[in-house]
C-alpha cells in the first residue's frame, strides 16, 4: 500500500491557534461533534455554513493522525507487515521478550549466538548471555558455554563455538542447528549447577 502522508511533512500545531473554525460565532472541534454533523461535513452536498478553516483543522488532525499510523507501519516493514504481525498476536505467536532479557544492546552480526541463548531458555535452562570483548557468550549452570566471536580468535562469521564437553565438536566454528542439538545432547550436565 502506498504512504498517503510525506514523511517530511508534519502537522505544525501552533498553526491552529490561526484557524478559526466556528459556526454563528462559536468555536467547534469537528472530533466532538455529533455523527450526523461528520455526516454533513463529509458527505454533504454542499458546505454552506462551515467556513474552510473547519475543513482545514479537519484535514491537518486527519493528516497529523494517519502520518503518525504511516510512520509505525513504515518501521514494521509497511502495512502488510504490520497487518501479519498483528495476526500473529492475535494467533499468539508474538513473543515479548521481558526487558532484563533484553538489556544488551546486540549488533546485528551476533544473531546466532542471540538465538540460542532464547533455544536454551525456552528450554528451561537456566543461562546467562554475557558481553564479551570480541563478542557474546551464552553461558551454563556448569561452566560450559558457547560463544560467537567476531574479528578475532573464533571469528567464523555465522557460528558459534561450543565448550560444553564435547569431544567431537568442542572449539570448533558450528552452525545454529548443530549447536541447538547439542544443546540437547548435553542438557542434563549443562543444567547442573558447580558452583
Amino acid at each position: 500500500m502506498e504512504r498517503l502522508t510525506s514523511p517530511n511533512i508534519n502537522v505544525d500545531p501552533g498553526t491552529d491557534r490561526f484557524l478559526h473554525a466556528a459556526i454563528g460565532g462559536k468555536e467547534i472541534d469537528w472530533k466532538q461533534s455529533r455523527d450526523s454533523t461528520l455526516n454533513v461535513l463529509i458527505n454533504g452536498p454542499t458546505s454552506n455554513g462551515f467556513g474552510k478553516d473547519i475543513f482545514r483543522k479537519m484535514a491537518r488532525d486527519l493528516y497529523g493522525r494517519l502520518k503518525a499510523y504511516e510512520d509505525i507501519a513504515e518501521l514494521c516493514g509497511g502495512f502488510d507487515r504490520l497487518s501479519e504481525l498483528a495476526e500473529a498476536d492475535k494467533d499468539g505467536r508474538v513473543v515479548v521478550l521481558p526487558p532484563e532479557e533484553r538489556t544488551l544492546d546486540f549488533p546485528a552480526k551476533y544473531t546466532e549466538i542471540r538465538a540460542l541463548y532464547h533455544f536454551c531458555v525456552e528450554l528451561g535452562i537456566k543461562c546467562t548471555i554475557e558481553h564479551l570483548y570480541d563478542g557474546y557468550a551464552v553461558r551454563f549452570p556448569d561452566g560450559s558455554d558457547f560463544e560467537q566471536h567476531y574479528g578475532t580468535y573464533g571469528g567464523t562469521e555465522g557460528c558459534v563455538e561450543p565448550a560444553i564437553g564435547d569431544s567431537e565438536f568442542d572449539h570448533t566454528a558450528v552452525g545454529l542447528n548443530l549447536a541447538k542439538e547439542l544443546v540437547k545432547k548435553h542438557k542434563g550436565k549443562l543444567e547442573v549447577d558447580h558452583a
